[in-house]
């Protein structure tokens, strides 16, 4: 038996499997971008710098000091499969980075003013290697960054 979890059937071979897919494409298109996604964590890697580019180091007074976060944020990034059954491939969102004015970077992904972290956020496509994600892999990624600032109040 072969289990399809997007039609949450089970077949006798793939070749039916496949065939059902195909019949049902729109219905899963359509479901796939209705889905509210949450992010899947790779790693988090920081560092606070000071306004002169100089590395604070953790437990330094200087950090109470600290009224503004500048942010690279890895929102996506292509070649890999993510919990969603999704891969992207390389380009997937040059269109989208020079039309798409209005970002927002939201708590839980709610769109409400009590979830709006910051709109200071610039979108950007970079190529990246795996393993400056974390990732025990070889090559690089495309990644979807937002660069953004939140200020302390």
């Amino acid at each position: 038996m072969i289990v399809c979890k997007e039609l949450n059937k089970e077949y006798s071979t793939k070749a039916e499997m496949f065939k059902a897919l195909r019949e049902n494409k729109s219905t899963l298109i359509a479901q796939k971008k209705m889905i509210t996604k949450e992010c899947d964590s790779v790693s988090i890697h920081t560092k606070v710098e000071n306004t002169k580019g100089e590395i604070i180091k953790a437990g330094s007074d200087s950090l109470e000091d600290v009224s503004t976060l500048k942010m690279d944020l890895v929102i996506n990034t292509t070649k890999l499969m993510d919990s969603h059954s999704d891969v992207h491939l390389d380009g997937i969102w040059n269109k989208s980075v020079k039309e798409q004015k209005n970002l927002y970077l939201l708590q839980e992904h709610k769109m409400t003013f009590a979830n709006i972290i910051t709109d200071n956020v610039k979108a950007s496509v970079k190529s990246i290697n795996w393993s400056e994600l974390g990732a025990d892999f070889e090559g690089k990624t495309q990644a979807l960054v937002f660069t953004s600032e939140v200020n302390k109040d």
